[in-house]
């Protein structure tokens, strides 16, 4: 994938880093919060590994990126709603700010398919630099839902 680090943070406090493309778990030095915000890490949404407890200390960035997401999604299917064109569903404003906001998202996405199959697999595919549709199941909605799905378990996104 990217190659970058996410932190992982316990009782405020880092307690490990995870690196994407080799995923496993390395110690890192007990840091107080202040200084992870001051230095820039990046904290990913829904990145539960085993063995880490207090997991799931919300934010207020993942608050806010939430919440915009949950606007512009919403505002995408109520604007598509009508729409037969997949082109046109995906070069809407809504869809492409969401692309924009980075692979921050793709849990957002994948939370939005396990509730509700739609037509997320192109950002999907834009974020995750990988597709895991096969052709076989290529325009089956539901099957496509579960390609993706599949992949987020595996990728510790679900």
């Amino acid at each position: 994938m990217n190659g970058e680090n996410y932190i992982l943070v316990a009782n405020n406090k880092v307690t490990s880093v995870l690196t994407e493309d080799e995923r496993y778990l390395e110690e890192w030095p007990q840091f107080d919060s202040s200084v992870v915000a001051e230095k820039g890490y990046d904290l990913p949404l829904n990145r539960q590994p085993e063995g880490v407890s207090g997991w799931g200390q919300s934010t207020i960035a993942d608050e806010e990126l939430k919440k915009k997401f949950e606007c512009l999604a919403e505002n995408w299917k109520r604007e598509t709603i009508n729409t037969s064109s997949m082109q046109q569903m995906v070069l809407h404003p809504c869809y492409q700010e969401i692309i924009a906001m980075g692979p921050k998202v793709i849990p957002l996405i994948l939370s939005e398919l396990k509730c509700e199959p739609d037509f997320w697999f192109w950002a999907l595919r834009v974020l995750a630099r990988e597709d895991p549709v096969t052709e076989d199941v290529r325009g089956d909605l539901v099957a496509m839902t579960k390609a993706w799905l599949d992949w987020g378990s595996r990728h510790a996104y679900l």
